[in-house]
């Protein structure tokens, strides 16, 4: 039997269930209520950096805000010298990364329905004006019913949220990284969005749309290279669900979904008959390229060649004035 320092004696822990870098996750039973829960706590590691444990307390504050079916249910916490801790649902199935590795790749209408749970939790996480910054095929369950249930806020952050992040250091995961994210900016719902969009992905081709050699090569493919419609990979995808993934992707934030909510209605009619004809969305892909900012412009060729051009012509007008003088 595992044993948590400071735990409450109500919580007997079974077994650990998983691990990452800053926590693990235990399978306890609530003694009191004969309910089986997830207890996560923090790592007992003196190395660890503040900033983990900073955003392991924000985890804690923000998952008391938010109450919705396809987000695990919060039920207690503590955050102090002696324990770090916090008591969830605990969900009987699969992560959704484990679900679509087993099925290869899912049919569309499992795809669809699962998206759609997701866009729904996050309307209502969204509400409380959080955003999750990392979404996930790994932060998502689905239990033996089918039920979808969002996990893990480690790095959400909301209005009131301290940033807890190095100073140029880019936080989230790279396969899901929007390109706002790449470029260093601030996270919005639009993020979640977009990360949804890959996972949408994921789930009907089997793997992520970009894979680099390395964390940043992949980075650099959400900011600068197109994905490839879903259709022309599985043709048997219709064109509608194609142009939601489309949409949901797009590289400027403006021209995705505005809210989780639009996202989910068009989700919810784009398997319909009426839909079958919908031809393919087009996106203004020239200007989701970056702007240059004048720094660039300044030492481009364009900016060289108009430069020397307006010099002759200054001094073409300066030698015609003295000729007629």
């Amino acid at each position: 039997m595992v044993k948590i320092p400071h735990l409450p004696p109500k919580f007997e822990v079974l077994r650990e269930i998983g691990s990452g870098g800053m926590a693990k996750v235990y399978l306890a039973l609530n003694k009191e209520t004969n309910q089986k829960v997830a207890i996560k706590t923090l790592l007992n590691d003196p190395n660890m950096p503040l900033t983990n444990k900073n955003r392991f307390k924000e985890e804690l504050r923000l998952a008391k805000y938010i109450s919705s079916p396809y987000v695990v249910k919060f039920y207690e916490g503590s955050y102090n010298a002696d324990t770090q801790y916090l008591v969830m649902e605990y969900v009987e199935g699969k992560m959704l990364k484990d679900y679509i590795e087993e099925q290869g790749r899912l049919n569309v209408d499992e795809a669809v329905n699962f998206a759609t749970q997701i866009a729904k939790g996050f309307s209502e996480i969204h509400a409380q004006n959080i955003v999750h910054r990392d979404l996930k095929t790994s932060n998502v369950m689905i239990s033996i019913l089918g039920e979808v249930k969002i996990i893990d806020f480690g790095i959400a952050i909301s209005d009131d949220s301290v940033r807890y992040t190095q100073t140029g250091r880019v936080i989230g995961s790279v396969h899901y990284m929007a390109p706002e994210i790449v470029n260093q900016e601030n996270a919005t719902p639009q993020t979640d969005v977009y990360a949804l969009g890959i996972m949408l992905f994921e789930m009907l081709i089997g793997e992520p749309p970009f894979k680099g050699k390395d964390a940043l090569e992949t980075a650099l493919k959400h900011k600068k290279e197109e994905i490839k419609p879903v259709n022309q990979i599985f043709p048997s995808i219709p064109q509608a669900l194609a142009n939601v993934v489309a949409k949901a992707t797009a590289k400027r934030k403006e021209d995705r979904y505005l809210s989780m909510r639009q996202l989910s209605q068009d989700l919810s009619t784009c398997l319909n008959q009426n839909r079958i004809t919908e031809k393919k969305i087009e996106l203004n892909t020239s200007s989701q390229k970056p702007k240059k900012d004048w720094k660039e412009f300044v030492n481009s060729r364009l900016f060289v060649i108009a430069s020397v051009s307006f010099l002759a012509i200054v001094a073409l007008i300066i030698v015609l004035v003295i000729a007629l003088m």
